[in-house]
């Protein structure tokens, strides 16, 4: 039986494995043998590697990484590097070609349930959907895909995957506007090419789906899950969730919802950039809103960035669109009994080099 669930088992082959008593004699019937059927699957990481400059580094191979399951070093079984433009591209090979150019996704997720009535954090988003507009314009390449969604009560949808500019900007003036933009109610537009849409739920089992916003960003990663490759979540938002309480001075995530959230992110290869509608440079310290550790620790539970120290909005973006330029792709084997199902945290790291590794943190196993 194969599995061709994508990324987390991408191949997976039943294997039955029989335990056999030593001695078993001819002339009398044996004793019951018991079997364990055993699921041996392949397990694709995406990771990006950078360099303290933030450059994307090429040329790594298998010898150069080291992976972790639960805590125990898996041997890889390959490496392959895909850029996403030609200056992120390693040295041609001897015959002069060059590995095949990846598309990037990339998700604009404005959480702006926590605006209203804010003038600072309204100002805050107007600044970001400027220099959003610049990003797009000028730093986004033709095999760049956009989504844009926002959070308000439920999921937004305001423009599906497209590498149409025109489109995107639309979408992203529409945040600010509303829904009082495109007649009044978001554009679910389905292109040719990726979508989220199409595999969304639909009317009110979308708003029952996205209710709260840790809802909201899982629902958005299972209707990813399709699409191949490392998607790109850009995560503007105040951060979520309760906020410290009396006697826990540290933000702590909700076990009813973030667990559930974090797996679905990793499991369907989402990494969440986070940005701080509130960034140190703005008016108001985010160290006196630990809620933003929300920001912090989901960033960092699902191979992305945290981004909460810059003057403008352009700072985190560059960094993002520069981290993402090229990313390898790692395989390995694991194996798991039939029937069991749960979640394998996994760790990478490149051997020696002092260099930034981001990867998701672990993936789902089983039915």
């Amino acid at each position: 039986m194969h599995e061709t669930r994508y990324p987390a088992l991408a191949l997976a082959l039943m294997l039955p494995t029989l335990v056999v008593p030593a001695a078993i004699s001819a002339q009398e019937p044996g004793p019951e043998v018991f079997g364990e059927t055993v699921v041996v699957a392949e397990v694709l990481l995406d990771v990006s590697v950078t360099d303290r400059g933030g450059d994307i580094v090429p040329g790594l191979g298998v010898e150069d990484f080291v992976v972790t399951e639960d805590g125990e070093e898996v041997p890889i079984t390959s490496v392959t590097y895909y850029p996403h433009r030609p200056s992120a591209a390693p040295a041609s090979a001897a015959d002069g070609s060059l590995p095949p150019l990846a598309d990037r996704f990339f998700i604009l997720f404005f959480d702006d349930d926590r605006l209203a009535g804010s003038p600072t954090v309204n100002r805050q988003m107007l600044d970001a959907t400027r220099w959003i507009r610049q990003w797009v314009e000028n730093d986004l390449a033709p095999n760049d895909w956009v989504a844009v969604l926002a959070y308000k009560a439920s999921l937004r949808v305001w423009t599906d995957f497209t590498n149409d500019p025109g489109r995107i900007l639309a979408a992203v003036d529409a945040v600010n506007i509303g829904d009082r933009a495109f007649g009044g109610r978001p554009t679910r537009f389905e292109g040719p090419g990726p979508s989220l849409t199409r595999n969304l739920p639909q009317g009110r089992e979308l708003e029952r789906a996205t209710l709260r916003i840790q809802d909201t960003l899982a629902t958005v990663a299972e209707a990813s899950g399709v699409i191949l490759g490392r998607k790109n979540l850009l995560l503007f938002s105040l951060g979520f969730g309760r906020p410290p309480e009396p006697g826990f001075p540290d933000w702590r995530p909700d076990s009813r919802y973030y667990p559930r959230m974090m797996e679905t992110l990793n499991d369907n290869n989402v990494a969440v950039y986070a940005v701080d509608l509130l960034p140190t440079g703005a008016q108001g310290s985010i160290q006196d809103r630990r809620i933003n550790q929300s920001l912090s620790q989901l960033a960092d539970d699902t191979g992305g960035a945290y981004y909460f120290s810059f003057v403008d909005f352009r700072t985190p973006l560059r960094q993002i669109e520069e981290a993402s330029r090229g990313y390898y792709m790692l395989s390995y084997s694991t194996r798991f009994p039939e029937g069991e199902k749960g979640f394998r945290e996994v760790e990478v790291e490149v051997r020696g080099r002092g260099l930034r590794v981001e990867a998701r943190r672990g993936y789902r196993y089983g039915d």
